[in-house]
């Protein structure tokens, strides 16, 4: 991440887009807290006045708006920053000697461009500030959880332990997966530039049949590695999402306890199920979600230190 900023010349769009999704999800929270009450209010008997619903409807389109803002802002971001990418990468290129331009590899650079470079901004523009965002929804809203309800919270996520424990070893399972495929993908690449290489040579000596085979095979060792990598992050990120529920069946169960003993009331457990996925929820798709941070990092940094084993 603190190579993506230093290439990135407009870390004010950062920290915006990184300020509105703070002041999102406290407005989402605020918009529940609200809602709450009037679900009480309904609980307890207590009458309803207009200016408490125009307040809560006000509070949901403001939270609709920060979201879509955020949404915006994250992806003009992201565009920017693989701006910057691809900046540096064609300024790099252009410091080169035409001795050290020479002695490129055709193969390595397609493979930068159409593989790593398209890697990072595809991950940029669909995952990354999404992976950030929920991070930052998943804090705010614990430690607000337990200032409502610390004994509701602990023992509703209590599984959420084990969840992270999953997430990190999944995520490294996807991530060799990853990194399989794509060495695999490397390998084609590399072979396609000898065969533009050598391809007078491969005229005189007829040589297009078994070169086609070899390439074939390549092409399918890099299918077989896919298909694996695909079929893993499938099996595996379902299994994810079925552990997320956990969580949220705790809360009815406990919650549903609290409230027949009379110790809590109906809208806050209203509060702690609509929330759920914003603590739970946010690990459905995370062990997906950090093993291409990894593996876009891993790609990062190839990019960057490049010259430097050169």
């Amino acid at each position: 991440m603190s190579n993506l900023l230093q290439l990135c010349k407009r870390k004010t769009c950062v920290i915006v887009t990184l300020i509105v999704s703070i002041v999102s999800i406290i407005i989402t929270l605020f918009w529940n807290y609200k809602l709450s009450q009037l679900i009480n209010q309904v609980q307890f008997g207590i009458s309803i006045t207009s200016t408490q619903i125009l307040v809560v409807f006000v509070l949901m389109i403001i939270s609709t708006l920060s979201q879509g803002s955020f949404t915006y802002l994250s992806g003009y971001t992201s565009e920017y920053i693989t701006h910057d990418l691809r900046m540096y990468l064609a300024h790099r290129l252009l410091k080169k000697s035409y001795y050290e331009v020479e002695q490129l590899s055709t193969g390595e650079q397609l493979s930068q461009l159409q593989n790593e470079v398209s890697e990072i901004s595809s991950y940029l523009t669909g995952s990354l500030f999404m992976l950030i965002n929920d991070g930052i929804r998943f804090i705010f809203t614990f430690i607000w959880l337990l200032t409502m309800n610390s004994k509701l919270t602990i023992l509703a996520n209590l599984p959420v332990i084990i969840i992270l424990i999953y997430v990190i070893y999944t995520s490294k399972a996807i991530e060799g997966l990853s990194k399989q495929s794509q060495s695999k993908q490397q390998q084609m690449n590399g072979f396609a530039d000898i065969l533009l290489t050598l391809f007078p040579i491969i005229r005189i000596y007829e040589a297009n049949e078994l070169l086609q085979n070899r390439y074939n095979d390549k092409v399918e060792e890099w299918k077989r590695t896919t298909s694996r990598e695909e079929m893993t992050r499938a099996r595996l990120m379902s299994l994810s999402a079925v552990l997320s529920c956990i969580p949220l069946l705790l809360i009815l169960l406990v919650g549903g306890t609290l409230v027949i003993r009379g110790e809590i009331s109906i809208g806050l457990v209203y509060i702690f199920v609509n929330l759920s996925g914003n603590v739970s929820g946010v690990m459905m798709n995370m062990p997906g979600h950090i093993a291409n941070l990894r593996r876009s990092i891993g790609n990062l940094e190839r990019i960057l230190y490049e010259e430097e084993g050169e």
